[in-house]
């Protein structure tokens, strides 16, 4: 049986509070710390639990991680080029290309800044894996006593994301039926851009007119207070993802001073 995207792996079943909660902290830790180990640590931890808790196509997942490792190595020799003298003073020489040299300080300065970004993207993709924009509103509602007014309009932004692309799909195949044709690459993508702001500013205004007049008559906002038919509520699942996150965000911050039977080739 195919089940919707936010209901595979067992992220879909974690509160997305909860889910946040346990990100936020791992991503503080990974903005101050220094060197590349902790960062890296943390990188392989949220891949790890993204790639078993959200169980994503495998297709995409490897050209993702193969298009991640790529830009990752490219950031590890940008930010070592842009390093400081006073990071790869004294140290050896790694590559040299004629005038160019990279020595490891240098090297290891601009792995641990792109292990640090690599991180902090991955963590907040972690943040949101497999959390539906209703349950976040549940969530939002319930636990944190965010206004409810709030929480639907935010929903409602959400929402308008599928209906522009489905109105942007509609009007480039408009245009395709009027043999409206444009040059391709930079410049052809910016004239087909152009011609489809209008029209799509339009469609957005007419949607949001609905929106509201359909909330207006069923007297959104009317009480205080809105009842939920499914309220959200913290499980068993929600207290095992918790501790878990907690025990690894300690393992990975006390990784350089732990007692390793082999060193670590970082």
């Amino acid at each position: 049986m195919n089940l919707p995207d936010t209901e595979r792996g067992f992220l879909s079943r974690v509160n997305p509070l909860v889910k946040l909660a346990a990100s936020l902290v791992p991503m503080g830790i990974v903005y101050f710390a220094s060197g590349v180990t902790v960062p890296l640590a943390f990188l392989c931890l949220a891949l790890a639990v993204l790639l078993t808790g959200a169980l994503p196509p495998p297709g995409r997942t490897l050209l993702a991680l193969a298009g991640g490792a790529l830009l990752l190595a490219w950031l590890t020799v940008l930010f070592a080029l842009l390093a400081s003298p006073g990071a790869s003073a004294g140290t050896d020489v790694a590559l040299g290309l004629g005038p160019l040299e990279l020595r490891t300080g240098a090297l290891e300065f601009g792995a641990g800044v792109a292990a640090r970004l690599g991180a902090i993207v991955s963590l907040s993709l972690l943040a949101g894996a497999r959390t539906s924009p209703e349950r976040l509103r549940r969530a939002l509602v319930t636990q944190l006593r965010v206004p409810y007014r709030f929480a639907y309009a935010a929903l409602a932004g959400l929402q308008f994301v599928p209906v522009f692309r489905a109105e942007a799909e509609t009007i480039r195949a408009a245009h395709q039926v009027r043999g409206v044709t444009d040059p391709r690459g930079p410049l052809g993508a910016a004239r087909r851009t152009a011609r489809m702001l209008v029209p799509l500013l339009a469609g957005g205004i007419r949607h949001a007119e609905r929106v509201s007049l359909a909330m207006e008559a069923r007297g959104f906002a009317a009480y205080p207070s809105r009842t939920e038919r499914v309220p959200s509520r913290l499980t068993r699942a929600d207290l095992a993802y918790a501790v878990a996150a907690l025990v690894l965000t300690a393992i990975a911050t006390l990784l350089p001073v732990l007692p390793l039977p082999l060193p670590l080739p970082l």
